[in-house]
């Protein structure tokens, strides 16, 4: 089992199409998440609203939207994908 002594914090995020996020973590990595997965479960439906979604900000040790719905740093941590280069985020 792994220990993290340190917790991800979000530096900055970007809204990318087709409900992803771009992500910047306090260590320097980027990572690409695919939130739409998540719009098939619970409150999360309302995510839809593309207006809703876009809504999106950090609060440092994950992302809130309008309606308190919540990720963890570390939630987008693990399902993001390293950007190499912008062409990883092309809109």
């Amino acid at each position: 089992m792994i220990i993290r002594n340190i917790m991800l914090k979000i530096d900055s995020l970007k809204v990318i199409d087709n409900y992803r996020i771009q992500v910047r973590f306090d260590n320097g990595v980027e990572k690409l998440c695919d939130i739409s997965p998540f719009l098939e479960k619970g409150n999360f439906r309302e995510l839809r609203d593309k207006k809703l979604f876009c809504s999106v900000r950090s609060i440092k040790w994950g992302i809130e939207w309008d309606n308190g719905l919540d990720l963890s740093a570390d939630t987008l941590d693990s399902i993001g994908k390293p950007v190499k280069h912008q062409a990883d985020v092309a809109v």
